[in-house]
């Protein structure tokens, strides 16, 4: 992902979807390089939680990616997403000192995934 190939709101949804993937595949950027070419900054407060559920309806393999990006974040503050082994969904926020600060549960994969996405692009779009 290069940040002029996204010239769109589409190709943005696109990018902030595959993040969590990205972040596996390119270890030489950081975190910082990689979400500036999402270029959400520019386009996030057109993107919608509907826009990017229906970019994972098409690309349903982003949500393990998603997991397993949580699963391997090492710091606080900081958004989580699990998967519980009833098949439910868990977002949630643990403050600088590691304690919840909220938690939603949900049934729907997509919808939960497309919450976390939301949720951790606002996160870095703050820092």
């Amino acid at each position: 992902m290069q940040k002029n190939n996204v010239n769109s709101i589409r190709e943005c949804i696109n990018a902030i979807c595959c993040f969590a993937k990205q972040v596996n595949l390119e270890q030489n950027k950081s975190l910082r390089e990689l979400f500036r070419e999402t270029r959400y900054k520019e386009y996030g407060v057109k993107i919608t939680i509907e826009n990017i559920e229906n970019t994972l309806k098409k690309n349903p393999d982003y949500i393990d990616d998603w997991l397993l990006y949580s699963q391997n974040k090492r710091c606080t503050p900081a958004w989580y997403f699990v998967k519980q082994p009833t098949n439910v969904f868990v977002i949630g926020y643990l403050d600088s000192d590691g304690k919840k600060v909220s938690e939603k549960i949900m049934n729907n994969s997509i919808t939960a995934c497309a919450y976390m996405i939301r949720m951790e692009m606002d996160e870095l779009n703050q820092k």
